[in-house]
């Protein structure tokens, strides 16, 4: 029961800040939607933001496992793996594309919190990137480099979504494996990643 009630909060959430916002979604708002009293959702938890970083963390959660899944496929090449990687995080999207969207925003001044947990998740995706750029023979351009990818890459996918194309979210999938690679490994091989979803060795790629 009280996981169901828990969930109910969370399940709450996306839609609210979609349609108000993060600063005006308030506790009220949360647990009139979660059909809850205001006493039972703070047994859950303390505040709105503590509510919303629980919402943004299981998100995470998802799609770390997702990625991971993709990834862990010995018969593929490492960039051939960021393509793997991109379908699952477009899958996600395209599943719940409310929660996703949510996701995707920066949450900017409005929440510390929320600020730290985007920058563990931007940080923890950069290493994943880091490591199948470094198997391919492609060192990474650094933390900004792979900051710079990964937050391209992402709002690729939530442009699509705030246009309300969910539905044709697969077809961005190039885009993003481009924008993943292309300041690491320069445009050949970023492209020829793109076009068919493999890359080269560094030898004889231009940058």
């Amino acid at each position: 029961m009280a996981q169901h009630q828990r969930n109910r909060v969370l399940n709450a959430i996306g839609p609210a800040i979609i349609e108000l916002g993060y600063t005006a979604t308030t506790v009220e708002i949360l647990r009139e939607r979660a059909g809850i009293s205001r006493r039972t959702f703070y047994d859950h938890f303390t505040d709105k933001e503590d509510a919303v970083v629980a919402f943004y963390d299981a998100a995470t959660e998802r799609l770390i496992e997702a990625i991971d899944d993709s990834i862990d496929n010995p018969r593929l090449q490492p960039l051939s793996r960021v393509g793997a990687a991109t379908r699952a995080l477009l899958e996600l999207a395209a599943e719940d594309p409310i929660t996703s969207r949510v996701w995707l925003m920066a949450p900017g001044r409005a929440s510390e919190r929320l600020g730290e947990r985007r920058r563990l998740t931007l940080d923890a995706l950069g290493t994943r990137l880091e490591a199948l750029l470094l198997a391919a023979g492609h060192p990474s351009t650094g933390p900004l480099g792979l900051s710079m990818s990964i937050g391209g890459a992402c709002e690729i996918v939530r442009s699509q979504l705030v246009q309300g194309r969910e539905d044709d979210l697969m077809s961005c999938g190039p885009a993003v494996v481009y924008a993943l690679l292309v300041i690491h490994t320069g445009h050949a091989v970023a492209n020829k990643a793109r076009l068919t979803g493999s890359g080269s060795s560094r030898s004889g790629a231009s940058r």
